[in-house]
């Protein structure tokens, strides 16, 4: 079994193997996809890939503080989150005719979150175990983890 020293980048700052952000130029729809809390693009680059594959243009951001190191995700908020998918949509809409947006857990939540912001822009949703409410009271704990 490996240490899970091993697995964080001896620089801090240094992006995790496969966690960089995927883009690709499609045809005149577009797709963004919001990866999860401290996951990377990593985990959702399969789906990104076949997404393109089919003619789409994609953009699969990294989140800030996300698929580096735990201390660099300490620094990060919300906030950080939603302004990064935030520009990554407003680009990608910039380029395509429509948008859509999916999302996987977390992920989920900030594409709800843009598509209450940017409206009919957004022409649908994808969401994959969107993280919409607490299911226990433990959750007040994460914080002090």
């Amino acid at each position: 079994m490996e240490d899970v020293d091993d697995m964080s980048p001896s620089i801090p700052g240094a992006l995790l193997p496969g966690a960089e952000p995927f883009e690709h130029a499609g045809g005149p729809v577009g797709v963004l996809l919001c990866h999860g809390f401290t996951g990377s693009p990593q985990t959702l680059r399969t789906w990104a890939e076949y997404v393109a594959g089919q003619g789409f243009t994609v953009s699969l951001p990294r989140l800030p503080g996300h698929g580096t190191t735990w201390q660099d995700l300490a620094r990060t908020g919300w906030q950080d989150w939603y302004a990064e998918v935030d520009a990554a949509f407003s680009a990608l809409a910039s380029r395509c005719e429509q948008t859509f947006v999916f999302g996987l857990s977390m992920g989920g939540c900030l594409a709800l979150r843009l598509a209450e912001v940017h409206g009919s822009a957004v022409r649908g949703l994808v969401l994959v175990n969107p993280s919409l409410a607490a299911d226990t009271k433990l959750l007040v704990l994460a914080p002090v983890l």
